[in-house]
């Protein structure tokens, strides 16, 4: 089977390896399956501004994002084997006017993982705090007549008409797959039939052995509770912040490390330490390369995900994987990911002492610290091994052929 993949970042190399389009990608290669990967063409970027290359004997195009109605990526998919299936990744996603015009006047059935409907700015009022939020499933253009509306609600012309482009192709997708329960419930919301929908996690890549990078940890002493992730709301680095006074009485050793790169974020938390009174207690490493996030990993007692919302969350799996026990927050999504007490710990993280508390437990509990690690190592071997989650996706394609296109 020919799987054509248009995504954001599509597949680079070296960089952002557990992105769901080049996991995927790999792993349909793996099987002996053809697959062209398409994604943004970012000439600033340096794994995105190749037109057009081979990647681990996939080949790669990309082409400039924009959403508007344009035949440079028909002009480009023209001069590819006609594939069996598209397969189209996220909601926001600006090639999807342009991919799925052509998948259409082809005849290709289109399958499409939506990865966090919560980041649609048309359908969430406050991406970074979507259950504080107003939903707005009304809001959505599917149509002309939704078009209509939509400017009649908020005359602002190109808005509403890029809410159109991005919606009002999903009417002609042929399957789903959310990466969750709780997305699959929201896609009915959105107005999809359930029935077309297949729930089918992401996973990640088997792990790369590499040499760690120790100069990392240089200067680090006492217990490391590492937040790797955006400085946004979205991803709750706050919450962790406000949370170190608690810890540091609980803890008077531990250390808060943070990897990321957003300045004005840091500055911004930093002050906030600062005023508490734990700017000790909190260090920042920027951007790391994946030997010194190896090392960071090894010797962290445990990683803190306090997210306010999470698409799926695959830093929960990369955890997992390397054996760092799990803090992270009770919302939906990660909640399918995490069992609480067995492979992590699931904890209200807005509340500052339960966060801290949480924390102090398992730096305290060598006991507790050994069995989710232990489980975290089992849920990735069976719940999210590859074999398994890849064949209910080739499930899913062999329904698409046998469903017509609308």
């Amino acid at each position: 089977m020919h799987i054509l993949i248009i995504g954001i970042g599509s597949l680079t190399r070296d960089f952002a390896r557990n992105w769901p389009e080049p996991v995927l990608a790999r792993a349909l290669q793996r099987a002996g399956h053809r697959v062209t990967a398409v994604g943004y063409l970012e000439p600033d970027h340096p794994a995105m501004r190749v037109a057009d290359e081979d990647i681990d004997g996939i080949r790669v195009i990309r082409v400039p994002p924009d959403l508007r109605p344009d035949g440079t990526l028909g002009r480009r998919l023209d001069a590819i084997p006609r594939p069996d299936i598209v397969h189209i990744f996220h909601l926001r996603n600006v090639l999807v006017w342009n991919a799925t015009r052509w998948a259409r006047r082809h005849g290709i059935p289109i399958v499409h993982s939506p990865v966090g409907p919560f980041h649609d700015a048309y359908l969430v009022a406050d991406r970074e705090r979507p259950y504080e939020s107003t939903l707005r499933f009304d809001h959505l253009a599917y149509d002309l007549g939704g078009l209509v509306r939509a400017l009649l609600r908020e005359p602002r012309p190109q808005r509403q008409w890029y809410n159109y482009l991005l919606h009002a192709p999903l009417r002609h997708v042929t399957r789903f797959i959310a990466s969750s329960h709780h997305e699959r419930r929201v896609l009915h919301q959105m107005g999809f039939d359930e029935r077309r929908s297949d729930v089918i996690p992401l996973w990640i890549e088997p792990a790369v052995p590499r040499e760690p990078d120790q100069r990392i940890l240089d200067g680090i002493i006492g217990p490391i509770v590492l937040f790797i992730g955006q400085l946004t709301p979205r991803k709750g680095c706050d919450r962790l912040v406000e949370a170190l006074p608690a810890l540091s009485a609980a803890v008077p050793d531990a250390r808060v490390i943070v990897v990321s790169h957003n300045p004005a974020q840091q500055a911004h938390l930093s002050a906030r330490a600062a005023q508490l009174g734990v700017a000790a207690r909190l260090q920042f490493v920027g951007r790391v390369s994946e030997a010194q996030k190896a090392a960071l990993m090894a010797a962290a007692a445990c990683l803190v995900v306090p997210s306010r919302y999470e698409g799926f969350g695959l830093p929960l799996l990369e955890a997992m994987q390397a054996g760092v026990p799990l803090v992270a927050s009770a919302i939906p999504v990660i909640d399918e990911i995490v069992t609480d007490g067995v492979d992590g710990l699931l904890v209200d993280t807005a509340t500052p002492s339960a966060l801290a508390a949480a924390i102090a437990r398992l730096l305290h509990d060598s006991t507790l610290r050994e069995r989710l690690v232990a489980g975290g190592r089992h849920t990735i071997a069976t719940r999210f091994a590859e074999p398994a989650l890849l064949a209910h996706v080739s499930d899913t394609y062999h329904r698409a052929q046998h469903e017509v296109p609308s």
